[in-house]
């Protein structure tokens, strides 16, 4: 399973790191968004047939090959087991599993928990995709909770270290060569070879959100 939990830490960035990994799957994206417009209870066998009919999700009009009752089936298990428990664990959602009917959860129904909606609305679907593992997630705390200064890759690498372990020059030498430069490449950070910096993009939506821990 590639869904994988990000380090645990503490703070804004550790909440932002959380919730991307909750966000990097397109399904659990478009849930949240439906839960965001809805605002109300949805039965699990409505939320999967709205989701099977949804071209984004299934590869065009009725599925790539078109949509059979064993592919609904299939869906209605994965939100069951994977995707409801994941929104319920991050605050998007509260699933209750034996009556199989979801409501928004408080970083949805609470009026003043927007960042992380604006931020569904915001990122690209690449951005998404970069933030599906967990050592983007952890160059992306690192930088979020030092509020978008610009910073030597070698001080990304020793906090690299401290939070989630592991070889130094092992974390060096991905963020040189991989991490950094994708980032760079969707224009999440500013990146400088040269210089060997990098900072979080001045108008990335995740340089002003501000992220707490959900609360029930």
């Amino acid at each position: 399973m590639t869904d994988q939990q990000p380090p645990t830490g503490t703070g804004d960035a550790s909440e932002l790191s959380r919730a991307l990994a909750v966000l990097s799957n397109p399904c659990r994206r478009r849930i949240v968004a439906l839960l965001s417009e809805r605002r109300a209870s949805i039965s699990l066998s409505e939320l999967t047939s709205l989701l099977a009919a949804d071209d984004d999700l299934t590869g065009g009009p009725n599925g790539a090959d078109g949509e059979t009752e064993a592919d609904t089936d299939s869906l209605a298990i994965t939100l069951h087991h994977v995707h409801l428990p994941m929104l319920s664990d991050g605050g998007f959602a509260e699933y209750d599993p034996v009556r199989r009917t979801v409501v928004p959860g408080p970083r949805i129904d609470d009026e003043n928990a927007t960042d992380l909606l604006t931020l569904v609305e915001t990122l690209a679907e690449s951005e998404f995709h970069l933030f599906s593992t967990a050592p983007m997630r952890a160059t992306l705390a690192v930088l979020v909770d030092t509020s978008g200064v610009e910073l030597p890759v070698s001080t990304v690498t020793a906090q690299l270290v401290a939070h989630v372990g592991g070889p130094r020059k092992t974390h060096a030498a991905r963020l040189r060569h991989y991490h950094l430069p994708k980032l760079d490449a969707a224009g999440v950070v500013d990146y400088d070879v040269n210089r060997s910096t990098v900072s979080l993009r001045a108008n990335s939506a995740l340089l002003d959100a501000s992220f707490s821990p959900a609360t029930s």
